[in-house]
């Protein structure tokens, strides 16, 4: 019944409708929750965060609202199921993905302002007893795991593997892709199967990889077949008043509690082309 009270979500004003649709659905559901007091307590500022980032994001907003006391929600998932969610019209304050080819196309309409927040760098992961000691020896893996194209780890990967296939040669390249076993949809599924030893060796972050527990093994990627994970920021359409304060304290004051994680600052705010293409 209430889907066909709310406004459809194409058209020149498509950023403000999906901001009316995300309120209402809101309204809806609290009405449903308490029918007869309503509701007293004021919603949280919502941050869409990349897997990778969550951890970092959670630490980052518990220290805003201790600071500040805005209640912050943050909800971590793959960069490009959380996109496909705010195309949908899902309500948002804050969108920060794994990668600039989540901050275009139909989502940008949605989307204020895009800075640049932090940088990684996808490294080699290997489980117990693996014959892979780095990038070249990757084909001697036993089960490879690797991201979907979609996902920004996946993208980040077939960027780095086409690269490695030029120094390294076709062959080594066909190696690789039949040892792969599985493509997940973001980079936590993806550690989590050599953790469980269902694979041996992996493509994550550098950050994802400094959480995980020995005895999982991070081996560095040449900087020159590597690439630099470049993550934007950006503050949704509609978005609550303390949204831009959150960011601009982020990129500032608040960026000790990323570099807690591992996370650096950028060398600069150009994205790659790899980025903007998606990664390919």
């Amino acid at each position: 019944m209430l889907a066909g009270l709310l406004p459809p979500l194409n058209g020149p004003d498509g950023a403000r409708k999906r901001t009316l649709r995300g309120a209402l659905l809101c309204a809806f559901t609290c009405s449903l929750a308490a029918p007869s007091g309503g509701c007293s307590e004021e919603a949280p500022m919502r941050v869409f965060a990349a897997a990778s980032l969550g951890p970092a994001m959670e630490d980052a907003a518990e220290a805003y609202e201790a600071r500040t006391g805005t209640r912050v929600r943050v909800t971590a998932a793959g960069s490009q199921v959380l996109r496909r969610q705010l195309e949908a019209g899902a309500p948002a304050d804050v969108y920060a993905p794994a990668s600039y080819a989540h901050v275009e196309g139909a989502v940008r309409g949605s989307l204020g302002e895009v800075s640049l927040l932090a940088c990684n760098r996808p490294v080699v992961v290997t489980g117990p007893g693996s014959a892979v000691r780095g990038l070249e020896t990757l084909d001697r893996a036993e089960r490879l795991v690797i991201g979907t194209p979609e996902a920004p780890i996946g993208a980040y990967t077939d960027a780095i593997f086409a690269r490695a296939e030029r120094r390294y040669g076709a062959a080594w390249r066909r190696r690789v892709d039949a040892k792969v076993v599985s493509r997940e949809l973001d980079v936590r599924q993806v550690l989590t199967k050599v953790q469980l030893g269902e694979a041996d060796a992996a493509i994550v972050y550098a950050t994802d990889a400094a959480r995980a527990r020995s005895p999982i093994q991070a081996r560095p990627i040449p900087e020159e077949l590597g690439v630099v994970a470049r993550y934007p920021i950006a503050v949704t359409e509609g978005a609550a008043p303390e949204a831009r304060a959150f960011v601009r304290w982020l990129r500032e004051d608040g960026f000790s509690h990323l570099a807690r994680h591992g996370w650096t600052r950028c060398p600069s705010e150009e994205s790659p082309a790899e980025e903007r293409g998606g990664g390919a």
